[in-house]
Formats: C-alpha cells, sequence, structure tokens
C-alpha cells in the first residue's frame, strides 16, 4: 500500500475539480514553495511532491488511472512528461509555461543555458479498438507510424554547416528580450521570447538542404504492437521513440496506445471474472445428459443433474480472465423454463422422453463458441 499523499490533498483541491482550478492551485503552490524562491528545508522535497501530483492530475488519462485505482494506477507513468494527445502538450511544456510565467520577469527564466538544452519531444496518443476475445487472449497488430529521427546531415542544428549558424542580435542569444511595460506601480522590465529567433538565441543564415532546417527528418514505418492477455479498456501501451519531435538535438517522444474494448455478445467481464446466461434444453436436463459449457478459453464437459440450481451463477474457477500471476472466475447461469411436474410422474416422463431429442442445447454452445 502506498504511503503517498492524495494527490489532491497536496494540491488542496476537491475531488471534482476543474481543469482551470487544478492549474490555478499548481501556481499558488509553486510560486510558494519553488527553491528558486523558497531557501526553508524541504522546500525542494515538497515542490517535487507539488510536480507529481500536478503531472497525475493535469492528464485527463492519469487522472482517470489515479481516481480508480490509486497511486497503484499511475505507477511508473508519474514522471515520463505526461500525454499531449489529450489536447495538451505534455507536462513538461506545462510546467515550463506556468514557470516562465510565474519568474519570466523576475530573472529566473532566461538563461542561455536553459534555452540551449535538448528538451524530449511531446508525447503522442492515439486510440485503438480490439474485440473482446483479442482481449482476453492478447493479439498483435500492425499500425504504421511517423517516425522522427535525427538528421545526420546537420545533427539536428537545422543549419547546412555550423558556419551559417550565428547568433541572435536581438536577444544576444539569450532566447529572450527584455520588455519595459507601464503598470500602476511603475515602469517595469518584463522578459519575453525572442521573435527574431522563436526563442533558441540562434539565427540560422542557411538551412539544412536535407531537412530543411526541421532538425529531424519524418518517416513512416511499420510497426508491430503486442497486447498482453486480460487487457481491458483503458489499458496504455507505450511506443518508445515515436512522438513529436525534440528540440535542440533532444530524444523524440513517445507514443500512447489507449485500448478499447467491444463488448461481447455472449459474455459480461467484471474485472477479472466472467459471467455467462446460458440456455439449456429441458429434454437434457431431464435425461441428465453431459453437456459442453462453452467458455472463452474453449468447451469443457459438464453432467447436467436434475438438482441443478437454475437462474444462479455457479463458479467454475480458473475458467475467468487469465494474466501472467491470475485467473478470474467463470459465471455461468443456466437458465430453464421448467415445467410443473410431479414426482410420481417423473420417472415416466424420462422414460417417454428417451423418444424425443432437443437440440436447444447444443445449438446454443455452437452459437457461443463461434464468437472470434
Amino acid at each position: 500500500m502506498s504511503n503517498k499523499r492524495d494527490y489532491y490533498e497536496v494540491l488542496g483541491i476537491k475531488k471534482n475539480a476543474t481543469e482551470k482550478e487544478i492549474k490555478s492551485a499548481y501556481r499558488k503552490l509553486a510560486m510558494q514553495y519553488h527553491p528558486d524562491k523558497n531557501k526553508e528545508s524541504g522546500a525542494e522535497e515538497k515542490m517535487k511532491e507539488i510536480n507529481e501530483a500536478y503531472e497525475v492530475l493535469s492528464d485527463p488519462q492519469k487522472r482517470t488511472n489515479y481516481d480508480n485505482y490509486g497511486h497503484e494506477g499511475v505507477s511508473g507513468q508519474a514522471g515520463f512528461g505526461g500525454f499531449s494527445g489529450f489536447g495538451g502538450r505534455g507536462f513538461a511544456s506545462d510546467f515550463g509555461d506556468i514557470f516562465e510565467n510565474i519568474f519570466g520577469g523576475m530573472g529566473f527564466g532566461g538563461s542561455r543555458k536553459s534555452r540551449n538544452r535538448q528538451i524530449k519531444g511531446e508525447d503522442y496518443q492515439i486510440n485503438k479498438t480490439i474485440t473482446f476475445m483479442e482481449s482476453i487472449h492478447g493479439t498483435e497488430f500492425t499500425e504504421k507510424l511517423d517516425k522522427y529521427e535525427l538528421c545526420l546531415h546537420c545533427n539536428g542544428s537545422g543549419a547546412e554547416s555550423s558556419n551559417d549558424i550565428e547568433t541572435c542580435s536581438t536577444c544576444s542569444g539569450s532566447g529572450v528580450q527584455k520588455v519595459k511595460m507601464r503598470t500602476i506601480i511603475g515602469e517595469i522590465i518584463n522578459n519575453e521570447p525572442c521573435k527574431s529567433c522563436k526563442s533558441t538565441g540562434k539565427i540560422i543564415k542557411k538551412k539544412c538542404s536535407n531537412c530543411h532546417g526541421n532538425a529531424y527528418i519524418k518517416s513512416e514505418k511499420k510497426v508491430t504492437i503486442k497486447t498482453p492477455k486480460g487487457t481491458a479498456t483503458g489499458k496504455v501501451i507505450t511506443v518508445k521513440g515515436y512522438g513529436g519531435p525534440g528540440l535542440n538535438g533532444g530524444e523524440p517522444g513517445d507514443l500512447y496506445i489507449v485500448l478499447n474494448v467491444n463488448p461481447s455478445k455472449n459474455y459480461t467481464r467484471e474485472g477479472m471474472d466472467i459471467y455467462l446466461d446460458l440456455k439449456i434444453g429441458f429434454i437434457d436436463l431431464l435425461q441428465e445428459k453431459e453437456i459442453d459449457i462453452p467458455s472463452v478459453h474453449g468447451a469443457f464437459k459438464y453432467k447436467l443433474k436434475h438438482n441443478l440450481k437454475l437462474n444462479t451463477y455457479i463458479p467454475f474457477k480458473g475458467y475467468g480472465v487469465q494474466s501472467s500471476t491470475y485467473s478470474g472466475t467463470y459465471y455461468v447461469k443456466f437458465i430453464l423454463d421448467m415445467p410443473d411436474i410431479k414426482r410420481s410422474e417423473l420417472k415416466k416422463l424420462i422414460e417417454v422422453s428417451k423418444d424425443f431429442e432437443d437440440k436447444t442445447t447444443e445449438k446454443e454452445v455452437e452459437s457461443i463458441l463461434k464468437e472470434k
């Protein structure tokens, strides 16, 4: 069990907080605890906790996983930068925007070193729908994906040669411009992104002939993606390096594939358990036949008895959803319109029924087993 504090508690917000309220709470706490402003002991650790909470709650998919499963639902996800395909540009970019706004005019965010650092590309998201049976057994599919690779001709500089790069004269290579602004408290100087060099601090006189100044080469590649058995809706598969291009030679972002499982025509899944309503023939039950019970793992034999509990789910352990560490339970409800028969007449009816054939159970089983 995790010892981490509740993320909503960390940011001081309610569980139904809007995106705007989450960002507002984060800004306020960042101003208070950022190490550049707060030198007190523990401020840095507090800021890390705030960052982690914001990274999860500002991302719709991570927030949903956290709301459903707590810290275990986002373990291994916090810290990789966030999904950007949900409408934003990723946590790292959002984080930078917030601190640019907070500290931009106060001397905290305009160094040449930070402007030229390598930045990982944004993460992308796509949705993929698979069938119920594919989710149970695992599957693989091929997708055509865009791949951004560093241009080898210019090594990611975007220039034809090193001689074609010069320092921006507007910002002197800092990537920011100092702009005077008049306010009610007087004139202040604010840092704004340099428009001449687009905040890079550099001017390219001649663009690379291979990548045309983009620093990356885009190509389409076929990628085979495998899903594990027991997959459920909301499962996220990470494809490393298939996100957006990085900045200043940074590595590409990642691609997150969010799986959606189509419902089954016959089975119902709840967690790792599976439920089935199975119609059986009256004659089959009367003659206590051995029937095939269909399951997602194939059919298995079952001997019908006169005292069979009807319209009640009977458990069959190990026939539910299976993963590498756990097997769920399969629950079958036998449905039969049983006529009112006196015990004295039962033996006679059994004898007479031998001349009749009932295909109800057989047809039901065959229909269920055909599901792909």
